[in-house]
């Protein structure tokens, strides 16, 4: 709709550091000159009136040493926004900065998963499109923003798969424009964690040029922030050719292992690539890290221009700095936000107008040059397509009428099928897999449980019916078979059975073992029923993985869970054995600034909160009508100083007494100081009201960036000393009752409504906590 104009700026990734260059050119082999690591989230294309680009290009220009700016991306059909975008990002080339846009937002047509194309060929298609069209104003490109929280609200599975297709799309059509786009990972919001383990079990990894991290968390822990991300690149990235399954010897719940993983050749390319056994052994490549967010609220509206409070934001960001230049797998340190109407994390009020943070942070870049270090993933350059172990005899455009009869009911390329004709994906030990599998679950036989990666059976106890896609990116037909493994849970849970059916073939109770073969462009559908076989046993999860192995001995790999709703099957609980702290008070620990507020039975209460009723693990507490303040948070923690089983669930009830909109999330600070909590958009199956009791498995639980942060990642539920809980209310006062309840097994002993009663109302009026 719209042309994009060539520019005089051509923007080089190294191998060995990232820099830009003025050039009128599109020949990769150029020369890189030195860059630096400086960078800032603008968001000029969305949060400032047009025409007044230049003006906060002029003060980055002139005050920092910053070279490189974040931009909201493409993907909208508003032809008044993308006017904008493109008007944004050739002002950005015009002053000679280089760019990181997203590339999200490419939808088909709303699901019950989510808004996202569940037609990847759309979502490569559309990759080809905006990395062909964009290739001379982008310089790196970015997946979708944090996708283990709120703003991916589907299953990692099928994040996994829509970034592959995404990326491939990318770098097909940034090479048929000449050049070669780097493509970050969707930045993590969160430390590393159970989402992240299990997205890997998808192969996200090979799929990222950099790693992409954002951090909202406490200045001093931002050193061991980076490093629990050194140390997850370390234990999950796998070379080409690898086992994703870990050693049975070393799994951990969730079925994942937690440090080491087999040694394994990598028959693509006869080489051999050994993973970290923490013994001495080679370890696997450590992408440089990008932190595209980080940033500190410390502001409210009534203390707007507070300079107290503006000075902290402003050392908080110099002590983040401070630690990325050191760090030294950091390669790009970007705040977040340059200005944005409204936003307590903004740099700046306008561009006449920086609050102390811009004034402190353009200081330190110029006083401080970002070391040279490698800005994306090492290449290795090798053998270019047909790979290894494939028929170079096979025609390269066969046709689909040919492959028919081999599979009933083949799927043809729809019109929308990408142009693949003349590219050439790259065969190396680091390529990224052109073979894409899918999983598309039957909503109305399966919900989705996010943060576990699982999908529960509905209600009637019907099987969960799917169909698994096998696509191909590539230039090449690829022949290979469908493996399918079965791994023990969370729990246990091993009673469910898999039917497969290839197309219209009948049903079989194992994978199809004959070759199945997919044309370049084309996918394979396969047809999936998983039925539950045994309801009252005492498990809760069962992983899955499926494995689409080439002759070439390369696998693509897709991993999810079954688990039954604990909502249908409720275990057997007992109330949280909660007690008062004996000396002082609850330790808050990370909270910036706790004023004690209300204390009562075994809860203490800061910053406003009142404990109106308190019997054990049942409380009334009191919200009032304050705004939203990061500084003071609304809290309330009690002592749990024997910690909680090794194997279960907490169980979360909660119900308002006054405005609607209050909400509250559950934190379990261990003995450490380290804090692990469930994000109000994990952890949660789609489609449960609000008001349903949440049973939040142990295993589940994710390390939070306001606690003390390092290598583990897993919560060690003996360790647990305190538990706390954040409130959150749109609208006060409000009353609000909380109930916490703790299982280790199922039961069959329940009352009539299927409700486990855990303790007496607060009052007689009061109805129990439902």
């Amino acid at each position: 709709m719209f042309s994009i104009p060539k520019t005089s700026v051509l923007f080089v990734l190294c191998t060995v550091h990232f820099s830009f260059k003025a050039s009128g050119g599109t020949n990769l082999a150029q020369s890189c000159v030195l860059g630096k690591g400086w960078g800032v989230d603008a968001l000029l294309s969305c949060a400032i009136p047009q025409g007044m680009e230049a003006d906060f290009l002029n003060l980055v220009k002139s005050q920092s040493e910053i070279s490189i700016l974040r931009e909201r991306g493409t993907g909208s059909n508003d032809p008044d926004w993308m006017a904008k975008v493109i008007k944004s990002y050739e002002e950005i080339n015009r002053h000679r900065f280089s760019l990181l846009a997203f590339a999200q937002d490419i939808r088909d047509r709303p699901t019950v998963w989510g808004p996202w194309s569940e037609d990847l060929t759309i979502v490569y298609n559309e990759g080809i499109r905006i990395g062909r069209d964009y290739a001379a104003l982008v310089s790196a490109w970015e997946l979708h923003n944090e996708p283990e929280l709120g703003w991916w609200p589907d299953m990692p599975d099928r994040y996994a798969a829509h970034a592959k297709a995404l990326y491939l799309g990318l770098k097909a059509g940034a090479r048929a424009a000449g050049k070669d786009t780097p493509v970050l990972l969707g930045a993590l919001g969160l430390p590393p964690g159970p989402w992240l383990e299990r997205s890997a079990r998808n192969g996200l990894l090979a799929y990222a040029d950099a790693w992409n991290v954002h951090y909202y968390g406490d200045a001093s822990q931002f050193t061991g922030f980076l490093d629990s991300h050194v140390q997850a690149m370390r234990d999950l990235l796998k070379p080409e050719g690898g086992d994703l399954r870990p050693e049975r010897g070393n799994l951990k719940p969730g079925g994942m292992a937690e440090r080491r993983w087999p040694v394994k050749s990598s028959s693509a390319s006869g080489l051999k690539f050994h993973v970290s056994d923490f013994t001495g052994a080679p370890r696997a490549p450590v992408l440089p890290i990008w932190a595209t967010e980080v940033g500190v609220n410390t502001v409210t509206p009534d203390t707007w221009a507070d300079p107290v409070r503006r000075q902290r934001q402003a050392d908080w960001i110099v002590s983040t700095a401070r630690q990325a230049r050191a760090h030294p797998h950091m390669a790009v340190f970007m705040p977040f936000v340059l200005v944005h109407k409204d936003d307590g994390y903004a740099l700046t009020e306008s561009a006449t107008k920086p609050w102390p943070a811009w004034d402190a942070y353009a200081r330190y870049t110029r006083e401080n040059p970002f070391p040279a270090r490698p800005a994306i993933r090492p290449q290795v350059s090798g053998l270019r397509s047909p790979a290894p172990g494939l028929n170079p005899q096979r025609s390269s455009s066969p046709q689909i009428s040919g492959f028919r009869s081999k599979i009933p009911g083949f799927r043809s390329p729809a019109s929308s099928s990408p142009q693949v004709s003349g590219l050439r994906f790259q065969v190396s030990p680091l390529s990224p897999n052109p073979v894409v599998l899918q999983w598309l679950a039957d909503a109305e036989t399966a919900s989705g449980h996010k943060l576990a990666a699982a999908y529960r059976w509905r209600a009637d106890g019907r099987p969960i019916r799917g169909e698994l896609r096998i696509y191909n990116f590539g230039d090449r037909e690829i022949s290979g078979r469908l493996v399918q493994t079965r791994e023990p849970g969370d729990g246990g849970f091993n009673s469910s059975d898999c039917r497969f059916q290839v197309s219209a073939a009948p049903p079989s109770a194992a994978p199809p073992s004959d070759p199945l073969i997919v044309p370049p462009g084309g996918m394979i559908s396969i047809s999936l029923s998983f039925s539950l076989e045994d309801a009252s046993g005492d498990g809760l999860r069962e992983w899955r993985q499926f494995s689409f192995v080439e002759e070439s001995g390369r696998r693509s790999e897709l991993g999810f869970a079954l688990e039954r709703s604990p909502d249908l099957y409720p275990p057997q609980a007992a109330p949280l054995p909660v007690v008062e702290w004996t000396r002082g008070s609850p330790r808050f620990d990370h909270v910036p600034h706790a004023v004690p507020s209300d204390r009562k039975g075994a809860w203490q209460a800061i910053n406003g909160v009142g404990v109106l009723f308190a019997k054990g693990a049942l409380a009334r507490f009191q919200l009032g009508a304050r705004p939203f303040d990061s500084e003071y948070p609304s809290m309330a923690a009690a002592s749990l100083p024997k910690g909680l089983p090794e194997h279960g669930w907490l169980r979360v009830a909660m119900r308002e007494l006054g405005p609607v909109g209050a909400r509250v999330r559950v934190d379990l600070v261990d003995k450490d100081g380290r804090r692990f909590t469930q994000w109000e958009n994990l952890g949660q199956a789609r489609g449960l009201p609000a008001s349903a009791p949440r049973w939040l498995n142990l295993v589940d639980f994710h390390p939070y960036a306001w606690g003390r942060l390092d290598e583990r990642r897993r919560l060690r539920p003996k360790d647990v000393r305190e538990i706390q809980l954040r409130f959150f209310a749109s609208q006060g006062p409000t009353l609000v009752d909380v109930e916490l309840g703790v299982a280790t097994a199922y039961g069959t002993n329940l009352d009539p409504a299927g409700e486990v009663r855990l303790n007496a109302s607060p009052d007689a009026k009061t109805a129990p906590v439902e």
